[in-house]
């Protein structure tokens, strides 16, 4: 015979009280509050107090030269534009007098705050080998002096169906201090910013120079070249 089941009479509805969490002292609040706006404002100070000097503003010239043969336009493709959001672009081919290729961009960014990443979009290892090109190997940088002025290209090594291309590649700030070659470096490295940093540099116009050649017989030659030629091509205005 089932015994009888004795009647719970606990309250079941009754929920089981819980310590509201603390607040944060007040000073830690403001504490808080004052170094986020001390960065904030220190930071704008920081920039607007180097961003008055605006005399060391250069931005790179390209002449195209008079002295090669079949010289013409070379045509951006719409998707390219609406990808790399330029502002301008002066693009051309031709042969110079020694049989070699050349294919020459040049792309420019006014200044903003999107213009360093939109000109940092635009490297050989993306469009090339998206393009269907093969980046063999990125070689040591090759220095090509302009005006007396160091400008360090990263240098690429392709093959375009069985074509080897050698690629050049510079990033060039207008208003920077690059020319100073012992200041700042062009590698865009982590130091390399922290450099821009520490000389108040944001924002600023951006231009990128890429130079195919083609036809060349060995990298020395390639380099070569393009030392001997680019100052015809490329000034540095003030």
């Amino acid at each position: 015979m089932r015994q009888p089941v004795a009647a719970d009479h606990r309250d079941k509805s009754t929920v089981p009280f819980k310590t509201p969490p603390m607040p944060l002292p007040m000073a830690l609040v403001l504490g808080l509050g004052g170094w986020i706006s001390f960065f904030i404002l220190g930071t704008e100070i920081w920039y607007r107090c180097h961003e008055t000097d605006l005399s060391a503003i250069r931005r790179l010239s390209i002449v195209w030269p008079g002295d090669v043969t079949g010289i013409s336009k070379v045509s951006i493709p719409d998707l390219a534009r609406r990808i790399l959001l330029y502002d301008d672009a002066q693009c051309a081919s031709w042969l110079d007098h020694n049989g070699l290729r050349w294919i020459f961009y040049s792309f420019f960014w006014n200044s903003g705050r999107t213009s360093r990443q939109s000109a940092r979009m635009h490297r050989p290892e993306n469009c090339f080998q998206g393009s269907g090109a093969i980046l063999h190997e990125e070689l040591s940088p090759t220095i090509v002096e302009i005006g007396g002025i160091p400008l360090a290209f990263r240098t690429y090594l392709f093959d375009w169906n069985g074509t080897t291309l050698h690629v050049f590649y510079l990033i060039w700030e207008n208003g920077n201090r690059d020319v100073v070659p012992s200041a700042l470096s062009q590698d865009w490295s982590g130091i390399s910013r922290l450099q821009r940093v520490w000389f108040g540099q944001r924002n600023l116009g951006q231009e990128t120079l890429e130079i195919v050649l083609s036809g060349a017989i060995s990298d020395g030659e390639a380099r070569t070249t393009l030392q001997a030629e680019l100052g015809k091509i490329v000034q540095i205005l003030s």
